[in-house]
């Protein structure tokens, strides 16, 4: 199976303060819409590579979620995630033939529900759909495949060109106490073997590469073309590295 990354999940307590701060960096952020189930909302930065970073944040404030109120198999996963806080604490893997990834996966040992029907109303009204699965263990990414357009989802054009020249995902970063048993999880998911190096263990997907490692706080690397635009910075707890050199292959 090829996977690739298909987007970065940011939780954010206020999407507005949130798109305010992350359009102040340098980056141009995109309304999204609000999901079916009407749970979460969410702003993308949207990069030239394919990728994009989901700025996600929820209707009604968490406090009052008794359990109940969780409305789709997406929201059952968001929640308690949010729960914890701001910062990147999720993600996603694209794969053409989702149902085929689901049987992979089960069949190396992993348990996976799905596939679930997912989408959102953009600002303009155009309704976006797609299909996800989720594996048991919630240290591995959810899988998406999109049914209506990709583009409708992940628009093109000028809606990827950031004042400070970020234009694709290089490599996201998962921290964790148990890097054995993640890295089991991970290579079942994925049918492939960990490249280990420097006390990192990473799998190269299609398009970028994911890295775990021990720690806390899980980061973003992201290439950037403008000189001077490189470094690292935090907001609304989310770590990320803008890196200059050789990044992934824009498709404008």
């Amino acid at each position: 199976m090829e996977y690739s990354i298909d987007h970065a999940v940011l939780f954010v307590e206020n999407l507005d303060a949130a798109t305010a701060e992350f359009t102040e960096l340098g980056f141009l952020v995109t309304p999204g819409g609000t999901h079916t189930g009407g749970l979460t909302e969410n702003a993308l930065i949207l990069l030239a590579d394919g990728t994009y970073l989901e700025l996600l944040g929820f209707t009604v404030p968490l406090e009052r979620l008794t359990g109940g109120e969780e409305r789709t198999a997406l929201d059952r996963r968001f929640v308690p995630r949010g729960r914890v806080g701001q910062g990147f604490g999720d993600f996603a893997c694209g794969i053409a033939g989702l149902e085929g990834a689901i049987a992979a996966a089960r069949g190396a040992g992993l348990e996976v529900e799905g596939p679930f029907p997912g989408g959102r109303t953009r600002p303009d009204g155009i309704a976006v759909e797609w299909q996800l699965a989720f594996p048991a263990d919630d240290v591995l990414p959810f899988l998406i495949e999109d049914v209506t357009d990709r583009a409708l989802r992940v628009p093109r054009g000028d809606a990827t060109r950031h004042a400070n020249g970020a234009s694709g995902i290089v490599e996201l970063v998962v921290r964790t106490d148990d890097t054995k048993r993640i890295v089991n999880s991970y290579e079942k998911l994925f049918g492939s073997a960990a490249e280990v190096s420097e006390g990192a263990v990473s799998f190269h997907l299609t398009n970028g590469v994911i890295t775990i490692q021990p720690g806390t706080a899980n980061s973003v690397r992201l290439h950037t073309s403008v000189e001077g635009a490189t470094g690292a910075f935090e907001c609304h707890g989310v770590r990320i590295e803008l890196a200059g050199g050789t990044g992934n292959v824009p498709y404008l």
